[in-house]
């Protein structure tokens, strides 16, 4: 809930009835469409705090809802490895210490309160520790008076794109923990680790 202007608020609710509030007034009550279960309130004019939606039974008394607040300023970074993919079965795969594997780390910039901040565009530099080699990512712009391999893969250095960033990181062939660390100016900084395991 940190866009401008007026807006159109969708939701989805196997609900009779779904009623819309911003900072605790109401905004109406609708039905879900029959065949996709959308509900949509048209020309919302954004403001900062929560937006709920509180889905309705028959009678129009509330049996559920959901809320979602703006974002304040940035404040810190939060690291977070993501999990490796799933076989088939269910089971994972491990991150071994091949030289090969690698894995990807998600930075967020969030507010005092943890929330993502999704108009974030902070300069972030990355330093991998352990037994890890840091393979990075990229950014679509370009930066004038800078060399081309500036936010280019393999550079430290990167800028968060809508309150994001994901980086590779790659094994060596020494099992142990990898552990990814994300500063920027302002900020408060991140890191989190993993341990590749013995082939």
């Amino acid at each position: 809930w940190n866009f401008r202007g007026l807006q159109d608020v969708d939701a989805w609710s196997n609900c009779p009835y779904v009623e819309l509030f911003v900072n605790g007034v109401s905004r109406g009550i609708v039905e879900p469409e029959a065949r996709t279960r959308r509900c949509t309130w048209k020309g919302i004019l954004w403001e900062p705090g929560t937006v709920k939606a509180v889905g309705l039974d028959e009678r129009k008394r509330p049996v559920c809802e959901d809320e979602i607040a703006s974002a304040g300023e940035p404040y810190a970074l939060e690291v977070e490895i993501e999990e490796p993919a799933a076989k088939p079965d269910g089971e994972r795969f491990e991150l071994k210490a091949n030289a090969s594997d690698a894995f990807i780390a998600t930075v967020r910039v969030v507010d005092k309160e943890g929330r993502w901040c999704p108009f974030a565009d902070n300069q972030l530099r990355f330093e991998v520790e352990g037994e890890g080699v840091y393979k990075g990512s990229y950014n679509f712009y370009v930066t004038e008076g800078k060399p081309l391999e500036y936010h280019a893969p393999g550079d430290t250095e990167l800028q968060a794109e809508g309150g994001l960033m994901r980086v590779a990181v790659r094994t060596t062939f020494k099992p142990g923990k990898i552990t990814v660390k994300v500063s920027s100016d302002g900020l408060r900084s991140g890191e989190a680790s993993v341990r590749s395991k013995k082939i």
